[in-house]
């Protein structure tokens, strides 16, 4: 047993050179591929900004539109949650004709089950980041004209005063 641990730490102390060797010669490409995409994202992110003020502009002038919008958001995120559901449901119903199959073909069933699953919960994410923006734009622009109709109109002197 004595013979295991120390194999483990000439196996450790051999195999820790070559990945700090690797790790040093990797850490440069690494932070430039890093800070290409944190340009590439601030920029993305600033789009997206600039399309939701456009929308809360454009939901603000057309009520009609924006429950419209709403509407389809809910119908779109409904959908998800019935895809995702199913998503999840589909391995429990499937599992015993798989293992007919053959135990591998259940672990590759499962992967791409699972993997479909996550792609369809961020969508989901993403849905719902957007819809939420979107309408809190539009109330914080409601909120404003609220604001701004309230406060007395200045007094404009006409020909008597």
């Amino acid at each position: 047993m004595e013979q295991i641990g120390n194999w483990g730490f000439w196996l450790g102390l051999l195999l820790a050179l070559p990945i700090g060797i690797v790790t040093n010669l990797l850490t440069p490409r690494v932070q430039a591929r890093w800070a290409t995409r944190s340009r590439r994202m601030a920029s993305k992110r600033e789009q997206d900004l600039r399309e939701q003020t456009e929308l809360v502009a454009r939901y603000r002038q057309d009520q009609a539109a924006y429950w419209s919008y709403l509407y389809l958001s809910l119908t779109r995120l409904l959908f998800r949650v019935a895809m995702l559901l199913a998503a999840v449901l589909v391995p429990f119903l499937t599992t015993e004709f798989l293992w007919g199959l053959g135990g591998l073909m259940v672990l590759i069933f499962n992967a791409f089950v699972l993997v479909i699953s996550v792609g369809i919960f961020a969508a989901i994410l993403n849905e719902r980041r957007r819809t939420r923006g979107v309408v809190a734009g539009v109330a914080m622009e409601a909120f404003r004209d609220e604001e701004a109709g309230a406060r007395p109109e200045p007094h404009q002197p006409d020909e008597r005063d």
